[in-house]
């Protein structure tokens, strides 16, 4: 015979579930929950339902019955397990009563969970569609907001299948009047291809540097370069737009290590413009796939409530691996340009962030929400 654990979920927030809960859900071989019941979804092998106005009883015959074949039985109950939940209360009586063995496992009670209940996204679950080594902030922001954050990265961010142009172009470093960088995946790169080359930042020399946002310069500070010039729009329209009101384009050298598979415009105007551009192949965005059959399945069951989007490449790895079919879930974009590729390939937008940063983003879907309480 095993054990039954009455666990206290929390009061329908999955990030107040203990460790030991949650230990217990994923160790569990059927959970007995409240029909219709919110909180945390059990990781189990089976998950059977208590009726409304089912009789503690008849639950802890159930619960004895279930003991027998399982080592770990998780009845998980609202709140603060026993103290919170009058039947499950009288269920673990009647255990007694039997002399079955079962633990109570703390939870936090609604009483004190009540500021949490009161964050602005309580309850919602977002889809973060981000590389899984780039969504980790934005994951802590949506879920210090009270959402449930749930993964799937779209795409993985692999090195090229032929890293010799671009370590090349780090040799040469010297030689150019201009680097501009897109992405913070392209300074990642690029200076892994410095490092390789036996080089590091002071091989830059008197090169200016254009980030296309605030996340690329923050990523170039911390490699001890201060960007030039970031565009007051964070597109490459925009970045365009001031290096050509800079005059500095016309006859200069622009070193331009992306994404495999970027938007053309940027490499174009620049050599419209008079410079000479050398664009190189940084990384590649792959799909990733993993998971998207449970995405599927919850969407088209209801239970996601937005899907994040930070780049065309995560829309378009989304949609091979998952369809263009959001169900009920509002579409949130980073900007216009993913915008354009989510509706390009069917996605209902319904979202685009003003400011073109995750913390834009995560003001946007705020917004969004905010007006439609």
């Amino acid at each position: 015979m095993g054990v039954i654990y009455f666990v206290g979920g929390g009061p329908g927030d999955p990030g107040l579930l203990t460790v030991r809960g949650a230990e217990l859900l994923a160790r569990a071989g059927v959970v007995v929950v409240d029909a219709g019941a919110g909180g945390p979804a059990p990781g189990a092998a089976r998950v059977e339902e208590r009726a409304a106005g089912e009789a503690p009883a008849a639950v802890a015959a159930r619960l004895r019955r279930l003991v027998e074949t399982h080592d770990v039985v998780v009845r998980l109950v609202p709140g603060d397990a026993l103290t919170a939940h009058g039947a499950a209360t009288a269920e673990a009586r009647e255990l007694r009563r039997a002399g079955v063995p079962f633990e109570v496992v703390r939870g936090v009670p609604s009483a004190e969970a009540m500021p949490l209940d009161r964050r602005p996204l309580f309850g919602r679950r977002v889809v973060v569609t981000r590389a899984r080594e780039q969504s980790a902030e934005f994951v802590a922001w949506l879920e210090a907001q009270g959402a449930e954050a749930v993964l799937f990265p779209a795409i993985r961010i692999v090195p090229p299948p032929d890293p010799g142009p671009l370590l090349r172009a780090a040799e040469r470093v010297r030689e150019y009047d201009w680097i501009v960088l897109t992405s913070v995946n392209g300074v990642e790169r690029f200076w892994e291809a410095l490092d390789a080359v036996g080089l590091d930042t002071r091989a830059l020399g008197g090169a200016r540097v254009a980030a296309i946002g605030p996340a690329t310069a923050a990523a170039l500070r911390a490699r001890g370069v201060r960007a030039n010039l970031v565009p007051s729009e964070y597109v490459a329209e925009s970045l365009i737009d001031a290096m050509a009101a800079g005059g500095s384009v016309a006859g200069a050298r622009i070193l331009l290590p992306r994404a495999a598979g970027a938007r053309e415009i940027l490499p174009e105007r620049l050599r419209e413009l008079g410079g000479e551009v050398d664009e190189v192949e940084a990384y590649r965005a792959v799909r990733d796939a993993a998971g998207a059959e449970e995405i599927r399945r919850r969407l088209d069951a209801g239970e996601l409530d937005a899907l994040t989007f930070t780049s065309p490449s995560t829309v378009r790895g989304f949609v091979e691996a998952v369809g263009p079919a959001a169900g009920a879930a509002v579409v949130a974009c980073i900007g216009p340009v993913t915008a354009a590729s989510a509706r390009e390939l069917g996605l209902p937008v319904a979202v685009v962030a003003a400011e073109h940063t995750m913390a834009g983003l995560g003001a946007a879907l705020l917004a969004f929400y905010e007006g439609n309480v």
